[in-house]
């Protein structure tokens, strides 16, 4: 991967290797391939990859869908439509590995798109004993809140998580 990210800054890595990559992350069964796979697309820096993190989001394993969070906030500005992706899954993923990697993205937000995803994250009852999501949810959230205080109030009274409330409320 290091070789490849090298060669990639001299010249673009072959667009039909690229390709190859791309449907093999879509085919493979084995959940450390599919990271692998997705681990050198990143590498490559490929216009494009957007779309495998999106799918991956989607992923059976989730470590892979951590993951896919992880390096698509990496790759560079996240769009709105990946944004809400991130919400939808915030809603329903059961896996605090994948909600620990949401909660780590919100700090890579324009402070506006915070606030759905830091939403679904906090009614999540069953991370109030997480050692590290109640204060990640935190880290996110405390740049937008001076800037919306009536929404962080919103998001405070409905949160189900009492460390972030208190910070919010405190700040």
């Amino acid at each position: 991967r290091r070789k490849v990210e090298e060669a990639a800054t001299r010249a673009p890595i072959d667009a039909g290797l690229i390709q190859r990559a791309r449907e093999l992350v879509k085919s493979q069964e084995s959940a450390e391939v599919r990271m692998r796979l997705m681990w050198w697309l990143f590498s490559t820096n490929a216009s494009g990859n957007a779309e495998i993190w999106t799918e991956r989001l989607r992923d059976s394993d989730a470590d892979v869908r951590q993951w896919a969070v992880r390096l698509s906030v990496q790759q560079g500005p996240v769009a709105e439509g990946l944004v809400r992706e991130f919400e939808r899954l915030a809603k329903e993923d059961p896996s605090p590995v994948v909600r620990l990697a949401l909660a780590s993205a919100l700090q890579s937000l324009p402070s506006p798109l915070r606030w759905g995803l830091a939403s679904a994250l906090l009614q999540h009852a069953e991370d109030q004993s997480d050692h590290n999501l109640p204060q990640m949810l935190w880290y996110g959230l405390e740049p937008a809140v001076p800037e919306n205080p009536a929404k962080a109030l919103e998001v405070a009274k409905a949160s189900r998580l009492e460390l972030p409330t208190a910070l919010i409320v405190r700040r």
